[in-house]
């Protein structure tokens, strides 16, 4: 895997070996959803949101969900894969987590 490491489950959770406090998270989209949440569906981490894929909407509250998520600025994190693809990887900045706590907040959701 060079410089990143999976470190839970199938890998939808990656440290960034070369850059500590930095990880890749690789969801599964639903859009247009009764309500946004994120939750865990057979090892895959996946999240239902109620925007619509037009114009980055869809995009941008997952952004938002994930900051309010992980209690985060939504600053901290960057759509570097999938933008208009329902399976979508985020590169984010997150102090004092480990990837083991980053998937507890995640599946708490």
């Amino acid at each position: 895997m060079g410089k990143y490491s999976a470190i839970w489950g199938n890998g939808v959770i990656f440290e960034d070996k070369s850059n500590p406090e930095h990880f890749f998270i690789t969801i599964l989209v639903k859009t247009n959803s009764r309500q946004n949440r994120i939750f865990i569906d057979e090892k895959k981490l996946c999240v239902e949101i109620n925007a619509p894929p037009v114009k980055g909407k869809a995009n941008s509250a997952i952004i938002k969900l994930l900051s309010k998520t992980l209690n985060i600025p939504k600053s901290e994190i960057n759509l570097i894969k999938g933008k208009t693809s329902h399976q979508k990887t985020f590169y984010i900045h997150i102090e004092h987590l480990n990837v083991k706590q980053i998937y507890e907040k995640l599946s708490k959701n």
